[in-house]
């Protein structure tokens, strides 16, 4: 018995492991006992317990036995669950397909993100720069599109630091092992700060479009909204909402506070730097020559993105197919190397998408939704908004969406609402899914991605470091949109 405890769930903490076992106990009971909606809520707070402690255990495993129990005691049903999935296909295959895209034009990313930071001294022109490049490119690419892409160039620049720093130790006058130590820490410190300003971006910045976010395409195929009928309804709530989270990044760069605005180190500069060349002197005319046919196919892909010419996912996987025959990668464990970021995460969504199958099973949530969509005017859409934004940082941002866009055509239809009315309601559903969502890690798919990555141990971005640093951007943009759309 004994080996079978130490075997489960393998070195995770005893601690962890009895609180797994726990709560596979009592979920059966809850849901004979107190009812299946109880269970679900059981189960919904189970799961964000485990997202939070993503850095003891990897979600995957403790999640997913979470979701097959919670199929077997008949909170959901396996048809119910492959529907969710089925129904998120298009989320899956773009981080399945996109993300690993991303890895094949990582030499790009890494050349043009190590010159913004090498080249931008100060710090808070740094955070500033970092914030609204990433914002800007989630404006035309999918907001976790462009997350992959800096978790891929943070991961380059912080393996850079690591080999120059290897590199440099025994020569006369380096480092001592400690002082390197500090250095690194140091030189992750500022990492950790640039990516959290570039997810903040990307959340904020993924808001302001149609192509944005998934759930954005969801709402405005419901109304009717193209690229620029999404762009102008939502305008007077994102485009404030995107300048308050400049605002505050330059605030909390300025006053280094809460762990943002580390310098980046003379040392370390010196280290990338010298890596940079390396790297560069090693590859030769056929790096030059990959970097060219790289922007070509980045250029390729922005294009195709804010066209919307195909499923975001089918747009990575050409980005595969095409990176891969310019970089002359053929081997089939090199190719395989490129999917090990995504496909984990791929997994992680599918046991959480069982998860959101039992929760609309259980219809947890249409209380709230009946009691939001009951009130009149503005106070409507306020509770819209806010309601939408508590259940995204909880729940999936698409299936909340979805949900709720669902009761409110329902509603608007019953109470004889016009196509004006009923798009007001959806400002309040897109907003809500957005602004507010970014409240916990779990709130949107780039943020849980960022928890889960392996960058994630190395910069020491835990729930609660994510949780902490994003607290100010979550609360000003939160009541920035709410105020906007109460007043309009």
């Amino acid at each position: 018995m004994n080996t079978l405890f130490r075997n489960f769930l393998g070195t995770t903490p005893n601690w962890y492991k009895r609180g797994i076992l726990l709560a596979l106990l009592i979920n059966p009971i809850i849901a004979a006992t107190a009812g299946s909606v109880a269970a679900t809520w059981l189960l919904v707070g189970e799961f964000i317990a485990i997202l939070a402690l993503a850095l003891r255990c990897y979600p995957l495993v403790p999640g997913g036995l979470l979701a097959l129990e919670a199929i077997a005691i008949g909170l959901a049903s396996p048809s119910q669950a492959y529907h969710e999935v089925e129904k998120n296909l298009p989320t899956l295959l773009l981080i399945l397909f996109m993300v690993t895209g991303i890895y094949f034009i990582r030499d790009l990313l890494l050349w043009a993100f190590s010159r913004m930071i090498i080249g931008v001294k100060g710090r808070v022109a740094l955070a500033l720069a970092f914030y609204f490049s990433a914002a800007i490119l989630s404006m035309f690419l999918d907001a976790l599109t462009v997350l992959a892409a800096i978790v891929a160039v943070a991961t380059g620049l912080e393996a850079l630091h690591r080999r120059a720093e290897r590199a440099v130790k025994g020569r006369k006058g380096a480092m001592k092992p400690a002082a390197a130590q500090v250095e690194l820490a140091a030189f992750r410190n500022f990492l950790r700060s640039l990516v959290m300003h570039a997810t903040l971006g990307t959340i904020l910045g993924g808001a302001v479009t149609l192509v944005g976010e998934p759930q954005n395409l969801l709402i405005g195929a419901a109304v009717g909204w193209d690229f620029t009928g999404y762009f102008f309804a939502n305008a007077h709530v994102t485009l404030p909402a995107l300048v308050a989270g400049g605002l505050i990044t330059w605030v909390i760069a300025h006053k280094q506070w809460l762990d943002y605005g580390e310098v980046l180190a003379p040392a370390s500069r010196r280290l990338v730097i010298s890596a940079l060349k390396e790297t560069a002197e090693a590859g030769g005319p056929a790096r030059k020559a990959r970097l060219v046919a790289q922007s070509a196919i980045a250029l390729l892909l922005v294009v195709a993105l804010a066209l919307h010419v195909a499923e975001v996912g089918l747009l990575g996987l050409g980005i595969i197919v095409l990176a891969a025959a310019v970089n002359g990668t053929t081997d089939e464990h090199e190719i395989g190397e490129a999917f090990r970021g995504s496909a984990p995460f791929v997994a992680l969504l599918a046991v959480f998408f069982c998860v959101v199958a039992a929760i609309e099973a259980q219809e947890i949530f249409v209380g709230l939704i009946g009691a939001a969509l009951s009130l009149e005017g503005s106070a409507r859409e306020v509770a819209l908004y806010a309601l939408s934004g508590l259940l995204s940082a909880v729940s999936d941002n698409v299936f909340v969406a979805s949900s709720i866009l669902g009761e409110a055509q329902r509603a608007a239809a019953a109470a004889g609402l016009s196509a004006t009315e009923m798009q007001r309601l959806a400002v309040a559903i897109a907003n809500g899914t957005n602004l507010p969502a970014m409240s916990t890690p779990n709130g949107t798919a780039a943020m849980l991605y960022l928890l889960t990555s392996p960058i994630a141990p190395a910069l020491g971005l835990s729930y609660g470091k994510m949780l902490k640093m994003t607290a100010p951007f979550a609360i000003v943009t939160t009541l920035v949109g709410m105020a906007a759309i109460a007043g309009s």
